[in-house]
């Protein structure tokens, strides 16, 4: 772990533990990311062929975490550009699930640490 937050440029070695948003992405998330950071893009609320490849696979990453943390419904699980985006509707939601009585499990991913 710590070899992933050494950096080195022209000024010396550095250890960045606190890296936030620029956290190394695993290798993993990379190689199924990378396609749609090349050849398949597109606004995947759009009618065209792109956006409908690109909702397609937004769809499928839903299922695969709805899977992942047994949610009811793919519907439940909601993808958001960042930490701050995730908060901002997190926050709200729990407020509203506290003052009803409601019980709920919310499951929060946040690629920043944008609240602490």
């Amino acid at each position: 772990m710590l070899a992933a937050w050494l950096r080195s440029d022209a000024a010396g070695l550095f250890l960045t533990p606190g890296s936030n948003a620029t956290t190394r992405m695993d290798p993993a998330v990379l190689e199924a990311m990378l396609p749609y950071f090349t050849d398949h893009f597109g606004n995947a609320s759009s009618s065209h062929s792109f956006g409908a490849e690109c909702s397609t696979a937004i769809k499928a990453a839903r299922e695969q975490v709805q899977a992942l943390i047994g949610a009811a419904h793919s519907h439940e699980i909601i993808i958001t550009s960042g930490g701050t985006e995730s908060d901002n509707g997190a926050i709200p939601s729990a407020l509203e699930m506290g003052a009803s009585g409601a019980k709920a499990n919310r499951v929060l991913i946040c690629c920043e640490a944008s609240i602490g």
